[in-house]
Parts: structure tokens; sequence; C-alpha cells
């Protein structure tokens, strides 16, 4: 990309590309969301299993809220939570970058707008 406005608006995607990455980033965001619900859900039932079972008690008495959130809030009792996690982290990586991406493109648009100016006060 050279420093002319012809040059910088080559490199500008299209509105359309605008609006489908404005889609792309607010389906990510339902998806993060979700699972951001999801994941609270399940820590909410590895809470209840984990304080009502016997099998989890320690001592015939249930396990104190730190020791549960310690020993099984990330994983869930069986692992259950782990794939919900990995997923959770590939999302949001993909939402960063989608925004990341809009910013960029935006940042085209004010380069172009800067250079524009620029042409236009040279010629008066």
């Amino acid at each position: 990309m050279k420093g002319s406005p012809d040059e910088v608006l080559k490199a500008i995607p299209d509105f359309e590309e605008f609006t489908k990455l404005a889609e792309e980033i607010s389906a990510l965001m339902y998806k993060k969301l979700s699972l951001d619900s999801l994941i609270k859900e399940g820590e909410s039932i590895v809470f209840k299993v984990v304080s009502t079972e016997e099998k989890f008690f320690q001592g015939g008495k249930p396990m104190s809220a730190t020791a549960i959130e310690n020993t099984y809030k990330h994983t869930g009792v069986g692992g259950e939570l782990l794939p919900h996690r990995q997923e959770l982290a590939k999302v949001t990586a993909d939402l960063e970058g989608k925004r990341l991406q809009y910013d960029i493109y935006k940042q085209f648009i004010e380069v172009w707008r800067t250079l524009c100016s620029n042409q236009r006060s040279v010629s008066i």
C-alpha cells in the first residue's frame, strides 16, 4: 500500500465485507455468551452435586465451597466442563481476531480520510 488516497482506497474492503464482519462478530458474541452461561450452569450443578452427595463428603461432612472450587469447579466432577472451556477459549480468540480485523479496516478508512484531507490542503 502506497501513500496516495486512491491506493489506500483499494486496500479498504467493500461495505458488504464490513457488514459480513459485523455479523460474524455478533454471532461469535452470542456463542461466547451462550458458552459462558453453559459453563456457569455446569459449575452450579457441580456445587450442588458435590455438596449434597455423600460420596464427595470428607469426614462425613460436605466439602467447603473453597474446596469444591479448587477441586471440581474448573473441570466438573468427571471432566465434563473442560470441552466447554476449550470451545470458549477458541470462540474468544476468534472473536478477538474479528474485532482486530474490524479495527484495522476502520484505521484504513481514517488513513484514507487523512490523506484526502491533506491532498485537498495541498491543492488550495
